[in-house]
């Protein structure tokens, strides 16, 4: 694969354990904690192709405030996210099911990589 994948995570453990995954499945990654942070990312390196985000982040944006406004930047970016709550999470945050995909906690890397094949495959 060509590019970054983006994991923005709050939890700075799971951070470490997503992006370790995902390089050993071959993908190159950054990471970050907080959606601020991941959109400095986005504006400043073209290099990254695909958002992976936990959607509950206490003490600013959510995942999905952060997947919308990453779309602003880059539109057509794929995103996936990630939570560990019901399947009613985007109702929570005032979202549709089919605006951004999503896999629940736990899941595993195998699973993890199938799906961003799927989303980079566009």
């Amino acid at each position: 694969m060509s590019g970054l994948v983006l994991v923005v995570d709050d939890n700075p453990s799971l951070g470490r354990v997503l992006a370790l995954g995902l390089k050993r499945a071959g993908y190159g990654v950054v990471t970050c904690l907080t959606g601020s942070s991941a959109l400095d990312l986005l504006r400043d390196d073209p290099t990254i192709v695909l958002l992976l985000s936990d959607v509950v982040m206490p003490g600013g944006m959510n995942g999905i405030e952060l997947a919308r406004a990453s779309r602003q930047i880059r539109p057509g970016l794929p995103v996936l996210l990630v939570t560990g709550f019901a399947d009613d999470v985007f109702e929570q945050f005032g979202a549709s099911a089919t605006e951004f995909p999503l896999i629940g906690k736990p899941f595993a890397v195998a699973e993890l990589v199938a799906r961003l094949k799927e989303l980079l495959a566009g």
